[in-house]
């Protein structure tokens, strides 16, 4: 799960050094909902009592809402950006035995605090602390629902066209805490075409087909662990791990002054659910490839 929960850090690497949607120094504010339709489980290994498996089906969807607030000093060479996100992670069963112990609804309340800081004509540092809790919320929250991640990244301006950045990330998301190195480019042609990406997980490339509208294509990993009740699941520290990958075209459509619609839409390479006691695995399923869509709205306060 590591090499996906990394990939998954990742991306809020892409999402910060890339071009922002909305070209707004001003606070933000996004909703945007991510829907899996019915799927069934890829291989399932059933028994007797499991049969279940072979013919259930699971939806997920994928409810996020964040407010970005942004502080600028010395004439725009250090640039805080405070963001605050809420995901809502909701689970549905279609074949499964009633009452059963399955996740149901988790969230997620996070703070990411970045912080950029010109260092030459070339060099600008950027940092990024994102701690958060991910949870059921039915029990006591404690310290086995705390994420944290934290990024630390050298962007080096080759051209006017071309940014490489150098750094490492660090992780808890998917249990003990482990380092991660990074790449990340962002290039553009000089006109209507650009492409960011961290290596070798994310890819976006953008392609302004006029001042309101941009159409592209993204691959992209995500996920996250959520932490559960022990009287609800029988164990001592339920764990669910969840990673998704992605791929398929997209559009950004300006509607107005500092408002921008997201379109994105395709389909999964990978879908995974583990299971876990603390440390332990305890199981983990593998869904069947299927379409998504998402749909956003980004708001310019």
């Amino acid at each position: 799960m590591r090499y996906f929960a990394g990939f998954a850090l990742l991306g809020i690497v892409l999402i910060a050094t890339s071009a922002p949607t909305l070209a707004q120094p001003g606070p933000t504010f996004s909703a945007g909902y991510e829907l899996f339709p019915h799927s069934e489980i890829s291989d399932p290994d059933t028994d007797a009592a499991t049969t279940f498996l072979d013919t259930g089906t699971i939806r997920v969807g994928t409810l996020t809402l964040t407010g970005a607030y942004p502080m600028i000093w010395g004439e725009g060479r250090t640039v805080l950006v405070n963001e605050v996100s809420y995901r809502r992670f909701d689970l549905d069963y279609d074949g499964f035995p009633s009452g059963a112990d399955n996740p149901q609804n988790m969230q997620a309340i996070q703070y990411a605090a970045t912080v950029t800081h010109g260092l030459s004509d070339r060099w600008t540092f950027m940092g990024i602390a994102k701690p958060g809790i991910a949870s059921d919320f039915e029990g006591d929250v404690g310290t086995d629902d705390v994420t944290f991640q934290a990024v630390a990244i050298f962007i080096r301006a080759y051209s006017e066209r071309l940014q490489i950045g150098y750094g490492a990330a660090w992780d808890n998301s998917f249990g003990p805490p482990f380092p991660l190195p990074i790449l990340a480019i962002n290039w553009n042609n000089g006109g209507r075409l650009r492409l960011s990406t961290i290596l070798p997980a994310n890819l976006e490339v953008w392609y302004a087909a006029s001042q309101r509208m941009e159409v592209g294509m993204l691959l992209n990993v995500d996920g996250n662990q959520y932490h559960g009740d022990r009287d609800i699941y029988g164990v001592d520290n339920p764990l669910l791990q969840y990673s998704v990958g992605t791929i398929g075209p997209a559009l950004n459509l300006g509607l107005g002054e500092g408002m921008m619609l997201g379109l994105r839409a395709g389909t999964t390479f990978m879908r995974r659910f583990e299971f876990a006691d603390g440390s332990k695995d305890v199981g983990d399923y593998s869904l069947k490839n299927a379409g998504f869509l998402n749909v956003s709205l980004e708001v310019a306060l």
